[in-house]
């Protein structure tokens, strides 16, 4: 549309009217852009671990599975740009926020296995999103070792559902 049109139809419907049509068309097209079903395929790559103690993990690795393989042959290693830091969160209770510099983003469908100071493991799966339109892919349902975890635009489970690294 022309400047010349646009100003022609702002002064025939009142510029306030033309002004909430404008609104509302850039409000639709910008949802619109979500995605197919409002969810890209992937979520935020951050891992939030409940109930911490101590100071951050010098080491983590992320190891990134085909869904249902049973954690036999990882596709992708992530341990390069581990950042881990401690928060508290507005009921006192401290967490593990971990991340990998370069990798914001992790895809929906695959299974995952985090190793914390090559002590302590947590294997992630059936991560189910909620197709809601929404920044992100927020999260329905996740596993982490088997068990039920909060969910939202990060995976986040207590430091309890670890279990020790087999050798």
């Amino acid at each position: 549309m022309t400047a010349s049109l646009l100003l022609g139809r702002a002064t025939a419907m009142g510029v306030s009217s033309f002004a909430s049509v404008l609104i509302l068309v850039l409000l639709t097209a910008l949802c619109s852009s979500c995605g197919a079903g409002g969810c890209p395929g992937d979520f935020d790559g951050e891992l939030l671990v409940s109930d911490w103690s101590g100071d951050p993990p010098k080491s983590a690795l992320l190891e990134q599975y085909r869904a249902k393989s049973n954690f036999e042959k990882p596709e992708n290693t992530f341990s390069e740009g581990f950042f881990g830091s401690i928060d508290v969160n507005e009921s006192g209770r401290r967490y593990l926020r971990v991340r990998f510099v370069g990798h914001e983003r992790f895809p929906v469908d695959r299974d995952y296995r985090l190793v914390l100071d090559r002590k302590i493991e947590f294997r992630i799966t059936d991560i189910v999103p909620t197709n809601k339109r929404a920044w992100g892919c927020p999260l329905e349902t996740a596993k982490v070792n088997g068990r039920e975890v909060m969910i939202g635009h990060a995976v986040s489970f207590s430091r309890e559902y670890g279990v020790p690294v087999q050798p």
